[in-house]
């Protein structure tokens, strides 16, 4: 129990440092990074791999 208190209190005091690491960075990396670059490739029904590429 004293240990998943301790870890409980390590977890609490990194929470608000990576949700702001990874909210600004991550997110905003991901979405105009990854979701741009996929949505070039979209995957529609009937489109061959030839179409894609």
């Amino acid at each position: 129990k004293e240990i998943l208190a301790e870890a409980k209190k390590l977890n609490d005091a990194q929470a608000p440092k990576e949700e702001d690491n990874n909210k600004p960075g991550k997110e905003d990396n991901k979405k105009p990074g990854k979701e741009d670059g996929n949505g070039v490739h979209v995957v529609k029904p009937g489109d061959t791999v030839n179409d894609i590429a």
